[in-house]
């Protein structure tokens, strides 16, 4: 399949951007994403040139791709958050402690660690879950009215 540059983004041969991920966070160990747009497919001219077609999105195609982009970055804040705190925990709690003393103190840490968070994970579930599903009517409502204007 061949690709060109086009935008900041990449396009396949027949036009259609198509979704970027890039390299895991340090803290989070998620991977960003980078969103196609329409506006990736089209030409990249000058700003201020008076040709110049931007895509323009909907209030609707704005609404879920900022909301889209709020989850992703509640997500990243979460992880990243909870990874720095199990660390600094993990570090404190097991110290120097090497070979079968450092797994027994490992074991109890991951037990209190899984314990002592729970409420906290759970929260974040309901949240993401929500979120994602709060999700689902506008792609599929933006889907539609997409598909409806490439055939028309």
């Amino acid at each position: 399949m061949n690709f060109t540059v086009i935008r900041r983004g990449i396009t396949t041969k027949a036009g259609i951007p198509t979704t970027l991920v890039g390299p895991s966070s340090v803290h989070s160990h998620l991977r960003p994403v980078r969103y196609a747009t329409n506006e990736d497919s089209k030409p990249n001219h000058h700003p201020y040139e008076p040709t110049n077609n931007f895509y323009e999105y909907s209030a609707e195609e704005l609404s879920f791709d900022l909301s889209r982009r709020r989850l992703d970055n509640f997500n990243e804040r979460f992880w990243s958050d909870n990874n720095i705190r199990c660390e600094q925990a993990m570090k404190a709690y097991v110290g120097d402690a090497q070979g079968e003393e450092r797994q027994v103190l490992l074991q109890k840490f991951w037990m209190d660690w899984s314990e002592a968070n729970k409420a906290r994970y759970l929260n974040w579930s309901k949240e993401w879950w929500k979120s994602q599903l709060s999700l689902l009517y506008p792609a599929f409502k933006i889907s539609v009215k997409q598909l409806y204007r490439r055939f028309l």
